[in-house]
């Protein structure tokens, strides 16, 4: 069952990787993968390499929310999470458009799902169908509902279905 959004993408879901996945990868990745490792070994205990790590964790984790509409939150306000770090005290009140203490609890969520990505990588993981459902639910523990348009056009909340 498949359906067409607002901007025309048609909606599928997801799948498992093809067997030959393999033949998906680009030649040259390699390589650069090669001077990555070695950049990435040469500046590994760098303590600003380490701030920076942490600061693009922090704005990954909320502009996902942004992106998702789960929630607002103005860009000032955004940048102190990014470099103070995720604690209500920094949120004034008006900032975001839910309650502070579910906004720090979704962005955890989100932070804990991005270090799950990253040891997921790092054991070189086989990415399934069953590991993004597990993904989905870290992600949303935290969320309610989320937005949907109805038969009619019209904007409506629908429960979330955390995994599916």
């Amino acid at each position: 069952m498949s359906q067409v959004t607002e901007a025309g993408h048609k909606w599928q879901p997801i799948t498992d990787l093809p067997d030959n996945w393999q033949d998906l990868s680009m030649p040259e990745a390699s390589s650069l993968a090669r001077v990555w490792a070695e950049q990435r070994d040469r500046l590994k205990e760098s303590q600003s390499v380490k701030e920076f790590n942490e600061h693009l964790r922090r704005e990954w984790s909320i502009e996902t929310g942004i992106l998702e509409r789960i929630y607002t939150i103005d860009r000032g306000t955004t940048q102190l999470l990014i470099e103070q770090g995720i604690d209500a005290a920094l949120i004034p009140h008006g900032a975001t458009d839910r309650p502070v203490g579910q906004v720090v609890q979704i962005l955890q969520d989100h932070c804990g799902a991005l270090d799950g990505i990253f040891e997921f990588v790092a054991n070189r993981q086989v990415l399934t169908t069953s590991y993004i459902r597990q993904l989905h639910q870290a992600m949303t523990r935290h969320q309610q509902y989320v937005e949907g348009i109805d038969q009619f056009g019209h904007p409506v909340k629908l429960e979330l279905q955390r995994g599916d």
